[in-house]
Parts: C-alpha cells; structure tokens; sequence
C-alpha cells in the first residue's frame, strides 16, 4: 500500500493522528527542510507522538518515514501529466484520438518503469538468472501472457523455464527444486493469495526470490531477494483496462531476457541463429526487409 494511501485512510486513527496525516498530505514539499523536533513545534504534539505515527504506518520513526514518503511523492508527480493511466481515453474520442493516447500511455508507462529500477538490483536479478539452470515464473491473469513470452525467448537462448498457473503444482515444484534454481514472481498488488500461500517454502527452501510488483511495500516484496518495480498508478479495479501494468511487466521481462542474453551473447547468439536458420529454412518473403 502507498504512503498516500495511509494518510488518507484515517477511520482507525484518533484525531491527533488525522492532524499529523493531514499535514503530510498538504505539506509534502515543506518536510524536506523540517526536522521531527521542529514539526512537534509546528503541530503543538510532542515529538515522541510524530515518532510513534509513523511507526504506527510501518516506519522506525520519523526521518525513516520522511525519506520514503519523499520518494513516493517525487515518483507521483512524474510522468503521466497529459494522460490519465486509468481512463486514457473516453467516449468523446475518435479512432485516431484513441490511437495517439495509446501511444502516448505506452511511451510514459516505460519512462516511468524506467524511472523505478537502479543498476544494482537489475544486475543482480540479471546474475540470478543466468546462473539459476531452471527458471520457475508464478503468476496469474493477464501477467501469464508475458511469462509466456518470456518463457519463449528464454528456450531460444538454451535457458529452462516454467510458468506455473497451477498454485496445488507449486508445492510440488518447491519440494523437487533444487540449489541451482530460481523463482519469478509477478503480482501487481504483491498481495495475492495463492502467491502469498507458498512465499514462506520458498524462502525454507532457500531459493531466490525475484518480485515484480507495486511500489509502496507489500509482502511480497518482503519476501522476495530482488524486487523490480512495476509502474504503480493503475488502480486494481477502478480502471479502464490493464494497458500500463501489463506493458510494465513485459517490459521488465524483456530487460531481464536481453541481459540474460548479453552475459554470455556470442556463444548465444551463434547457437540461437544457427537452430534458427536450420528449421526456417523454407520461410521466405518478397520484402527485402524480412530477409537476411
């Protein structure tokens, strides 16, 4: 769950706390400068009651809060200003209206994925896989399209890799697995059930953990060795389709295949083109573009 979003849930807090949230929510820019002791001053509260706020929301205290609700906020205030992720078109726009919004919600959705990932933790997903001998992708709706065609590209450069749908097989899959393999689990909330269920025997198990899902904390981030951010601005229902979660997704997939694929790309390279060539050879095209 976003920071934002609890600040705003306030039926569980007392009327103290709704001031300390409300202020959060209308002074994001002013904490930058303001330290815990001076907010207590501005607020009339002692500053062990700011602390155990933000303790209470998932925070050791309050300069641990400050520079993750920052964050948060930065990250909410780029990208998508001309185009709405959730509704990116309406019933008042033409083919061609459709069309240019579409564009537009693609090319934000990968700038602002972008935006979320750092070297270090694409390096060492990247290092995972390629050393894992056996890759096991877990996930569910759309998300499944895209473990597919990961999967795909994958066998194309000699890599194994299982997309379960089945959540019963994954038990069976966690009790065979071995060392050398690794786990890639997809969930845009990081709160889905059936995932949730089997987190705990993968860590028994010690198998790596790569999570692709939301911003904000969620469990299975806290489970997972590696986490890649997936836009995070589509709401779970509210939404007219699921066009910037499911391009994310196959946009880190597609990261995660062509570093894979560089670590070692010449020996890939030559064995994936000379398999291709030898079961291609009668595909032909009059359109000098299609043809080596």
């Amino acid at each position: 769950m976003l920071i934002y979003e609890k600040l705003t849930n306030q039926s569980e807090m007392s009327d103290i706390e709704k001031t300390i949230a409300n202020y959060f929510l209308r002074e994001p820019d002013s904490l930058k400068k303001i330290s815990g002791r001076k907010l207590s001053e501005i607020m009339y509260v002692a500053p062990s009651t700011v602390t155990r706020f933000c303790k209470k929301i998932g925070y050791k205290g309050y300069e641990d809060f400050k520079v993750a609700y920052l964050a948060e906020y930065d990250y909410l205030q780029s990208h998508f200003k001309g185009i709405d992720p959730n509704h990116p078109f309406s019933s008042k726009d033409n083919v061609w209206s459709i069309v240019n919004k579409i564009g537009q919600l693609y090319t934000e959705t990968v700038a602002d994925t972008l935006s979320l990932q750092n070297e270090e933790g694409m390096a060492d997903a990247i290092q995972i896989i390629d050393q894992s001998e056996r890759i096991y992708i877990y996930s569910v709706g759309n998300h499944i399209n895209s473990a597919n065609n990961f999967k795909n590209k994958m066998i194309e450069i000699g890599k194994h890799v299982e997309v379960v749908q089945r959540f019963d097989l994954a038990f069976f899959n966690i009790s065979y697995s071995k060392k050398n393999e690794c786990i890639i689990m997809i969930s845009y909330s990081g709160e889905t059930n059936s995932i949730i269920r089997i987190l705990e025997d993968f860590k028994r198990k010690e198998l790596p953990i790569i999570a692709l899902t939301s911003i904000g904390g969620n469990t299975l981030s806290k489970f997972a060795d590696v986490v890649l951010n997936i836009s995070t601005r589509e709401k779970l229902i509210s939404n007219s389709g699921t066009f910037s979660s499911d391009l994310s997704v196959m946009y880190l997939l597609d990261i995660l295949f062509a570093g894979t694929f560089a670590r070692d790309y010449q020996n890939r390279w030559e064995q994936k083109n000379k398999i291709s060539k030898s079961y291609q050879k009668y595909r032909y095209s009059d359109n000098p573009l299609l043809n080596d």
